[in-house]
């Protein structure tokens, strides 16, 4: 699914965009990753040669994970933003009659796009491998900050590098979630600046002909009932409902064990 899906985007009219995204993205995570390893492998003291060489693997495969990942979730969104601006661009009363007889196929398209999404992430199982890395991570995170005090009691459980580590996996966890997060938000978010599919579709809500108030409806209920968006096997949907308030919950409880 995901070659069927890229190749498609690829031929489509956003395949510049996301070319243009991918280029950009891999940049940034080139000089990410080279400020990481400088950092490691200079400026944390106390590690050798073979921490150098360890640090530099584990980048590399950082890097290409993350340029895959941002790769699907950059698909997952162009799908979505396909029937926005499909919608948006006939959001007025101007427009609204080039709808007439097409709320089917949106309803249609919309169907095949939460299909797709949820190939490229739960099917795949590339969601849960990445939740069992962020479990992962975070438990070797405070498992470096313990053994680094236990080694030596004066020492303090925040020194460099445990606290290097657990900001570092705490910041890419929730850079991804809220990535996650967005993917759903796109769909059903009613905040006027979101422009999500279903504000849009409401938008046309008074402007829609007597013919096609059924299939609208229709198309309404899909966007609400069946939800697009990052499924987790085992923890469900991945929304800002539930990653608004564990994002504050980092956002007060990592200042206070590094502190």
């Amino acid at each position: 699914m995901f070659d069927q899906e890229l190749k498609a985007q690829l031929n489509s009219a956003l395949g510049e965009r996301l070319r243009a995204f991918m280029k950009c993205t891999v940049r940034l995570l080139v000089f990410w990753a080279f400020a990481l390893v400088a950092y490691q492998a200079f400026l944390l003291p106390g590690f050798g040669r073979l921490y150098v060489f360890f640090v530099i693997v584990r980048t590399l495969v950082h890097l290409v994970w993350a340029v895959i990942w941002l790769l699907i979730w950059k698909l997952s969104v162009m799908r979505i933003d396909g029937l926005r601006d499909r919608l948006r661009s006939h959001g007025t009363r101007m427009h609204a009659g080039d709808m007439a007889g097409c709320w089917p196929q949106v309803t249609r398209d919309y169907k095949a796009a939460v299909k797709i999404v949820d190939g490229l992430w739960r099917t795949s199982h590339v969601s849960l491998v990445q939740a069992f890395s962020f479990a992962y991570n975070i438990t070797v995170s405070t498992f470096v900050m313990g053994v680094s005090q236990a080694i030596d009691p004066t020492r303090p459980a925040n020194g460099p590098l445990g606290v290097f580590i657990m900001v570092y996996h705490t910041i890419i966890m929730c850079v991804a979630l809220f990535l996650w997060a967005r993917i759903n938000s796109r769909c059903v978010s009613m905040k006027r600046a979101s422009e999500s599919l279903l504000y849009l579709a409401r938008e046309h809500l008074g402007t829609v002909c007597r013919e096609d108030t059924l299939d609208h409806l229709c198309f309404l209920e899909a966007v609400e009932e069946i939800p697009c968006g990052v499924e987790i096997d085992g923890v469900g949907l991945v929304s800002f409902k539930y990653v608004t308030p564990l994002l504050r919950i980092i956002s007060i409880g990592i200042p206070v064990m590094v502190g």
